[in-house]
């Protein structure tokens, strides 16, 4: 009841109007997801190119070699919220959305072992909490890359797409 509510007091001042030709183009609640952690993992991003190194990333990181860059470390973040935003916005279906949350699922992970790596070498002494963070935010682009995409059968009602072939 709630959303229909909305609904109508959103078409009513005409936001659809802004919004519908940017929402045509994105791929259903997934999409929606895939931009929503792409602007995240761009923050990410930004904030080691801007950042760049504090004393709790130099300890985190203190076992990587002397040569290694850590502006370096910013650019699979970038790569991953434009893997994602290509993703979300090219979609044919079923399910060629799955570079996007690969590529999401792929890097906190790496994120989570750099973390615990340097917790168990005795780098960080917080660094398990960091790797639990990381991990999570993996778990939850795993579990939403599972969401059936619903589609707009008129109206409020939605239902999720068959994606299954017809036994004929």
């Amino acid at each position: 009841m709630p959303d229909r509510v909305m609904r109508a007091v959103w078409s009513r001042l005409h936001g659809d109007r802004f919004t519908r030709p940017l929402t045509r183009r994105i791929n259903g609640h997934r999409g929606k997801f895939l931009l929503l952690f792409a602007m995240i993992y761009a923050l990410f991003g930004y904030s080691y190119v801007m950042a760049g190194i504090t004393a709790t990333r130099r300890a985190t990181f203190g076992w990587l070699p002397d040569w290694f860059s850590f502006t370096v470390l910013a650019w699979p973040w970038f790569i991953a919220a434009g893997v994602a935003v290509v993703s979300a916005i090219l979609y044919d279906p079923p399910r060629t959305d799955r570079h996007g949350f690969m590529a999401l699922a792929v890097v906190p992970m790496v994120w989570g072992f750099m973390y615990l790596i340097s917790w168990l070498a005795g780098f960080a002494t917080t660094g398990w909490i960091s790797a639990i963070i990381y991990f999570g935010f993996s778990a939850i682009v795993t579990h939403a890359s599972s969401w059936p995409n619903a589609i707009q059968l008129g109206g409020d009602r939605l239902l999720p797409k068959h994606t299954e072939p017809e036994d004929d």
